[in-house]
């Protein structure tokens, strides 16, 4: 049950973007108050706090996808989910049981960090979720580790694997037929490491 109300927590995580919905979702989710300022610095601005969360339980966030596929998203979209899973060998069955399910929405990618895959030992369970392809980038350490479920409808490549003691990270990109790429990535810092990290960016 505490693994259950964890997980529920990290709907906060949770980003949903639909295809043709693009500005009913700024709205909804963020007000970024961006305009159309084309040359606007983004790390300049990386402190103004104009994002505000919405907060869903897995019953508000399926009757909100209800609503938003029936009147404003008919032709599906894309979709990204993350969960600090706190060790994927031990949460994945209830990731899946008590999270993917009950949201009902076959993500186009779900995002894991501290999935506690290390490079000191083989895999010793299996990580497959049905209907996805599992990249993963392992943990030097005791904690940490990411991983990426891409849809398997998705075309992608793997731009990026990094793993060291300050942080694990994974980037892909997402091949969009007539339309810019997506890419997508997933970082994760350890906890001890916050100058090492700092420095490298």
């Amino acid at each position: 049950m505490a693994c259950s109300i964890t997980m529920l927590q990290s709907l906060a995580h949770l980003i949903l973007t639909l295809r043709n919905c693009t500005v009913y979702m700024i709205s909804t989710f963020f007000s970024l108050n961006t305009g159309t300022d084309t040359s606007i610095n983004p790390d300049s601005n990386i402190l103004n706090q104009h994002i505000r969360n919405v907060y869903y339980s897995p019953n508000s966030f399926y009757n909100h996808k209800r609503s938003l596929h029936s009147s404003h998203c008919k032709n599906g979209g894309f979709s990204i989910f993350h969960n600090n899973i706190r060790s994927l060998k031990k949460n994945l069955e209830s990731l899946q049981t008590h999270l993917l399910s009950e949201l009902d929405l076959q993500f186009s990618i779900i995002a894991l960090t501290e999935t506690r895959i290390t490079n000191l030992k083989e895999i010793d369970f299996n990580p497959n979720i049905s209907g996805y392809v599992f990249e993963y980038v392992p943990t030097p350490l005791s904690a940490g580790g990411v991983g990426i479920y891409i849809n398997e409808n998705l075309d992608y490549t793997v731009v990026e694997r990094t793993s060291n003691p300050a942080f694990q990270a994974s980037w892909i990109e997402i091949l969009v037929p007539n339309k810019k790429n997506v890419i997508c990535g997933i970082l994760y810092r350890q906890h001890n490491f916050s100058e090492s990290f700092s420095f490298l960016f």
